[in-house]
């Protein structure tokens, strides 16, 4: 049952992946992330990819030309061929067919378990660099726009959503109103959703990613739960039914209840959930230290009762286009994975 799922989960526990010199000599790896190591994106069928760590540190698969000159991905651990024949697929800003792009990458939020609260950059997205993006793209297959940010600390939410109001009135100027552009920031006010969607947004992802009340307030000291779902229940009645997703990180410490109880909270308002396995960072915090990728099985379990509490709130995942549920390849995403 759901082959493919089975497979991504499997894919998705592990994680990380070397190349051979020879996929490495012919195929290019996504070097322009937030992450300290590249990425890959695999096709594994006409709707579900998967996207993979590059890493010489104790790889947990092998991506090597196989025959007929055809990828396939092999278990370091137990030298199974997992894949005879998987797809290579362009990343084109941050994920393959989406301009993924991004206003600040430093953040003074300091989720206990976010890249960003351990980085040391100080980068600033101008508008100037967003459009030479935009131009450098505009001869790839790209069918949405995503745009996505932190909150630094000389501004506020409201700050950065003015910024961003302001750019997607620019791009939108730039593309036309045809192509379909997604946003994800923090805790934004109604006011700020509506101006969004004035603008020319048409969908929002905003992240609880923590699953459970007390954790939430240990890992996001400066970000509360409720808050985050008082600004997604408001998306919800903005931007409409199924047109909102957030992000709930998988292997924090949460249980599978927790995780479940949240996906029918944010049902119930209309928000689609997306899974997203924890992704291990470097950091001193003793806690995070510790934590790990979930497992195959786990993933596997809790996307299966993802679907269901899904379809028991009539939510279809392919009515989102743009951000992490179009591009799905960090996730098992009901509606594509199975």
């Amino acid at each position: 049952m759901y082959p493919i799922a089975t497979l991504k989960a499997r894919l998705l526990a592990g994680g990380t992946i070397i190349l051979s010199e020879e996929v490495s000599n012919q195929y290019p790896i996504y070097k322009d992330n937030h992450h300290n190591n590249p990425w890959i994106f695999l096709s594994l069928s006409l709707e579900s990819r998967v996207r993979l760590t590059v890493t010489n540190e104790k790889p947990a698969f092998l991506l090597k030309m196989g025959r007929d000159k055809y990828l396939s991905i092999v278990d370091l651990n137990t030298n199974e061929v997992v894949v005879e024949k998987v797809g290579y697929e362009e990343a084109i800003i941050h994920a393959p067919e989406q301009l993924f792009l991004g206003m600040y990458e430093y953040c003074k939020i300091g989720c206990k378990f976010c890249p960003f609260s351990v980085s040391s950059k100080k980068i600033h997205y101008s508008l100037d660099s967003i459009y030479a993006d935009i131009d450098n793209a505009f001869d790839k297959p790209f069918t949405s726009i995503g745009i996505t940010t932190s909150i630094p600390p000389h501004l506020s939410d409201d700050d950065v959503a003015d910024e961003m109001i302001f750019i997607v009135k620019k791009i939108r100027e730039k593309v036309g109103l045809n192509i379909p552009l997604g946003i994800s920031t923090k805790i934004p006010t109604r006011e700020k959703l509506v101006l969004l969607k004035e603008a020319g947004v048409n969908e929002v992802r905003l992240n609880i990613e923590v699953p459970n009340i007390e954790l939430s307030k240990q890992l996001m000291l400066q970000k509360p739960l409720v808050d985050i779902l008082e600004s997604v229940k408001m998306a919800c009645q903005v931007f409409g039914h199924g047109k909102v997703s957030s992000n709930i990180v998988v292997g924090l410490g949460e249980s599978d209840d927790d995780v479940l109880y949240y996906i029918e909270v944010l049902a119930k308002l209309g928000a689609i959930a997306t899974l997203y396995p924890y992704d291990p960072i470097e950091t001193s915090d003793s806690y995070i230290s510790t934590l790990k990728r979930p497992s195959a099985e786990r993933l596997f379990s809790l996307a299966v009762k993802h679907k269901q509490i899904l379809d028991k709130y009539n939510l279809d995942t392919r009515t989102l286009q743009t951000m992490c549920p179009a591009c799905a390849a960090s996730h098992i995403l009901p509606g594509r994975d199975l």
